[in-house]
């Protein structure tokens, strides 16, 4: 599998990055952009994106909530207004209601899968096309390079959670 530090170039990259205004977000755009992409830092929290973009002028900002109707569609066109492609999608926004179960309100419960689960394939369903069209599909058969990145990471902001160093995960669309 290839990614961030592979051998590939990515100076005309175009990678959409959501979650970008902390964590592995904001490392992933810095990453991509050090290796020369052009990155759309997407977050709800515009004062994050510009600490993000800050040290790259190959990273903007883009303000969004990617649980709001319509949203996934409203970054897809914004990232192609300004570029007029999108070649890597990484869904990396992700957030954690954590509590005892009894203590989960459906709120919660609701707001949780709406961000970590909903909202991630709206936005990929969205930018579908268009990663398709960057000349390496997303569907079978893979392309030996990621196109679109799910991430997710669990911490643990909650005494009451099981303890231990939080845990990353990332799925790609490369490999057999």
């Amino acid at each position: 599998m290839t990614g961030v530090n592979s051998t590939a170039p990515q100076t005309s990259r175009i990678v959409a990055v959501t979650g970008a205004g902390t964590g592995i977000g904001r490392a992933t755009a810095r990453a991509f952009a050090a290796e020369g992409a052009h990155v759309i830092a997407i977050g709800r929290r515009a004062e994050r994106l510009m600490e993000t973009a800050a040290e790259n002028d190959r990273i903007t900002g883009l303000t969004a909530d990617i649980t709001a109707e319509g949203e996934p569609s409203r970054i897809v066109q914004a990232v192609l207004e300004r570029h007029g492609r999108l070649d890597v999608l990484v869904n990396n926004v992700g957030i954690v209601r954590g509590g005892a179960l009894g203590t989960l309100t459906p709120e919660m419960i609701e707001t949780q899968l709406a961000t970590n689960l909903v909202a991630p394939i709206l936005l990929a369903q969205a930018a579908l096309p268009f990663l398709e069209a960057s000349g390496r599909s997303v569907s079978w058969p893979r392309q030996p390079e990621p196109r679109l990145v799910r991430c997710g990471t669990m911490s643990r902001p909650d005494s009451s959670l099981p303890t231990g160093p939080p845990t990353a995960t990332a799925t790609t669309t490369s490999g057999p």
